[in-house]
């Protein structure tokens, strides 16, 4: 029995008429009468009785309108879902990022590039800064975030794929004595005036640095700058900017190096979603080419030379 025969089924078993229930179909009283005899003879079974006011509905009746309204439900929210999901595919994926650091912003490049080579979703790229993003994607408010990792709030609405691995950095004027060593640790730079984020929405990014501080047995402070002040060598009386790798807006300072810290702690970076929109086939594909960007080999040079 199709869909349409079982509608009209359950429609005149709501209105116990055939003149009216006809008229909620918008079909002929006469078509539906014989619609619904047909119906019994399919399923076997005794639907209705008339009367002399319209139709009841025998016990058997009864029983296959209820398992009928199941069917019809079921089938309504499997439909309302795959709608939902057909929209959901053909929405713009919103992508925002950590775009002050080099490499996060090589890796969107790259994606985007490959992107525009095959049919690629409508996609918008939105600078999340150096603030805290988890909310935006709790909120709503984009799909895709290329992020470190080093936040745990409500990480069970969101899904992480794994692009790369990010060490600390610091950022020197050239003239300091740090500036001509490859790699630092962290015991170099005990004593010395360093700058990193603002301490304002970015909680989980401090927490994380002193749970690194801890984890490799060293006394080093570091300052947070003013909030919307860029953390320059030039505008502080500072040694160095220590973090996540900014090369990007140390040379906003002017002549500075920056260097890798040889800790085993580092940032894993993700492509982080929320799961509501992960399944989603114009996300997949993005992530899917943020995976591949990551592993350019011109990128990964950069990552592991830091020069």
């Amino acid at each position: 029995m199709d869909i349409g025969a079982m509608r009209e089924i359950i429609v005149l078993s709501e209105c116990l008429n055939f003149r009216k229930a006809a008229a909620r179909l918008y079909m002929t009283q006469p078509c539906l009468s014989r619609h619904v005899s047909a119906g019994g003879k399919e399923l076997g079974v005794r639907l209705f009785v008339r009367t002399a006011s319209g139709v009841e509905l025998t016990d058997a009746g009864e029983i296959v309108i209820k398992g009928f309204a199941a069917a019809e439900s079921t089938l309504v929210d499997a439909l309302d879902a795959a709608r939902s999901k057909e929209r959901d595919d053909d929405d713009l994926v919103r992508i925002s990022g950590f775009l002050i650091n080099d490499y996060v912003s090589a890796i969107l490049d790259k994606a985007l590039e490959s992107l525009a080579l095959q049919k690629p979703p409508p996609v918008r790229l939105m600078d999340s800064g150096i603030t805290d993003y988890v909310q935006r994607l709790v909120d709503g408010q984009c799909d895709v975030v290329v992020a470190p990792r080093f936040f745990t709030p409500r990480d069970e609405e969101l899904s992480f794929v794994h692009l790369a691995t990010l060490p600390f950095s610091v950022s020197f004027k050239r003239g300091h004595p740090l500036a001509g060593k490859g790699t630092v640790r962290f015991e170099d730079l005990v004593g010395l005036n360093l700058l990193t984020y603002p301490l304002e929405n970015r909680a989980e990014y401090h927490s994380f640095v002193r749970q690194v501080l801890r984890s490799e047995g060293v006394r080093l402070e570091v300052s947070p700058v003013p909030l919307n002040e860029l953390p320059v060598l030039r505008d502080f009386e500072a040694d160095a900017l220590f973090g996540l790798p900014y090369p990007q807006l140390a040379r906003k300072s002017g002549d500075v190096v920056t260097r890798r810290v040889d800790a085993e702690v580092q940032f894993d970076l993700c492509a982080v979603m929320h799961r509501e929109r992960k399944e989603s086939r114009h996300v997949k594909a993005v992530v899917d080419s943020l995976r591949s960007a990551s592993k350019d080999p011109g990128i990964v040079a950069w990552c592991s030379g830091l020069a």
